[in-house]
């Protein structure tokens, strides 16, 4: 099955955006809102005609408005806790947009049971603000990533001869409801990042500091050198003594910490590096494409 026109525009924009990011996040770990953006307003778009193409039901384009709230929403410049603001009343905004919301997805499901696809993709999209205020997703721009993977690929890309594991039409609907492709890149991602271990554990081993289990998850640097680059300390003062902390807070002020460790008299310590999630990004989504969904392969062993 050869890739359709608007298949391969999704494709390509969001190889080209997150190659861009990738690069971003690499040197700077810092990625610029207008990739995300961009896609945005390519996805949005992209996703109204293919509702209309299928059904033709005006319904169903109602779920577009709190799908566009949700995509958004991280760009919106207000005050963390909402108050009124700017002449802005803030509460009263979030609880528009809740209504907006509810009412949408209450009418297009009723007029229209095909609208369930796009109720996959709002979903996603909320599943994703989740992750990332309960940390699971540590960055924004990553948070970010996963917001427009959701809404530009709603679906399984397909064509041959990838993915290597196809999901058979007759189920896909199913699959792509119970298991959405965004879903997918993100676990291709997290198994991306298990590469990251052996990649310590080589390095450590050339400069002949295997001392375990640190050299998992990082390797030693001059102290000096910490500030300048993109790592956390995994080392502390703690009573006097010098402690190992395998895996360092994101959101501590290590200052004070290396200020201590120097008066110590220490040299060189154990950092973790500040890994560019964007990148196992990219790679999950490669690998998505490429592979396709394990689950099936996990069924097809069952089955027999």
């Amino acid at each position: 099955m050869a890739l359709d026109p608007l298949t391969t525009l999704r494709v390509a924009a969001l190889l080209c955006a997150l190659g861009v990011a990738s690069y971003m996040d690499w040197r700077t770990r810092k990625v610029k809102d207008a990739i995300w953006l961009a896609l945005g307003a390519i996805g949005l778009p992209l996703l109204a005609w293919d509702a209309y193409a299928a059904w033709g039901a005006a319904p169903s384009l109602l779920l577009l408005a709190p799908i566009a709230i949700a995509f958004f929403d991280p760009y919106w410049d207000r005050p963390t806790i909402y108050s009124k603001k700017d002449g802005v009343y803030w509460p009263a905004v979030a609880l528009l947009a809740a209504f907006i919301g509810v009412i949408s997805v209450v009418a297009a499901l009723w007029f229209d049971p095909c609208a369930i696809f796009l109720f996959v993709v709002l979903a996603m999209l909320c599943v994703f603000h989740l992750l990332f205020h309960l940390r699971v997703l540590h960055g924004g721009a990553d948070a970010k990533a996963m917001l427009a993977i959701s809404l530009v690929t709603p679906r399984y890309p397909m064509f041959d001869p990838l993915p290597l594991i196809a999901v058979p039409p007759a189920i896909l609907p199913l699959m792509e409801m119970a298991f959405p492709f965004a879903l997918l890149v993100l676990m291709d991602a997290a198994l991306a990042t298990l590469v990251v271990p052996l990649v310590n554990l080589v390095r450590n081993a050339a400069r002949r500091e295997l001392s375990m289990p640190e050299a998992l998850f990082g390797y030693k640097m001059k102290l000096l050198e910490v500030p300048k680059r993109f790592v956390w300390p995994m080392e502390r003062v703690e009573n006097g003594e010098r402690v190992v902390v395998l895996f360092p807070s994101k959101i501590r002020d290590y200052r004070e910490d290396l200020i201590k460790l120097r008066d110590a008299g220490a040299d060189r310590i154990w950092v973790t590096p500040k890994l560019p999630f964007i990148v196992a990004i990219l790679a999950g989504f490669v690998l998505a494409l490429v592979l396709g969904n394990p689950v099936m392969w996990l069924l097809k062993i069952i089955m027999r």
